[in-house]
Formats: C-alpha cells, structure tokens, sequence
C-alpha cells in the first residue's frame, strides 16, 4: 500500500496559510493514481479544513499531534486517546498548577 502523509503547517500550507496551485496538483495526482493523501496536524479537523479546503481534503486525517483520526467526510472516528480527567489534574499538577 501506498500513502502520502503530509504535515499542514509550515509543510504543505504557505506562510500566508494557502496551499499552493503546484501542491494541489501534486495532491490531485496522488489521488489520480489511487495513493491517499493523508494530512497529519496538531490542529482540530474544523480547523484544519478551514486551511485546506483548496486542495479537498474529505478523507481521513491524523489530528491533534496524533490523539486521534478523523474521516473529514462523515465525521468517523478511527480512534481517540485522549487524557482522562485524571491525567489532566496531574499535568497541571507537574507545571505548578491547580489540575
């Protein structure tokens, strides 16, 4: 199986937060030849589309630093790990705050 899996930003985004005609090409062709293109962010999916749109992102996509992948298309979740309330409390904890 073949996959392309892109960072947004600073990667595929330009500084202005667009994707350049020349990428959503490359993007296009990649999916001409049956080979996903999957973006991998630490944005949230609403975001993350919000700089996207350009290039049609409407299938999977690996968000929140990898806490969980969405199908952008029907809202699908493949997974989720997020911290439990517990985890929360003592993250806060150990930067010197109340949890």
């Amino acid at each position: 199986m073949r996959l392309v899996a892109t960072d947004l930003d600073g990667t595929l985004l330009r500084s202005d937060l667009r994707i350049g005609p020349r990428t959503v090409r490359a993007i296009g062709r990649c999916r001409e030849l049956g080979i996903p293109v999957v973006p991998v962010t630490a944005r949230q999916p609403g975001p993350m589309l919000q700089v996207t749109g350009a290039a049609g992102f409407e299938e999977w996509a690996i968000c929140a630093n990898g806490a969980f992948a969405e199908h952008l298309g029907t809202g699908e979740v493949a997974y989720a790990r997020t911290l439990a309330p517990v985890g929360h409390a003592a993250l806060g904890r150990a930067r010197g705050r109340d949890g």
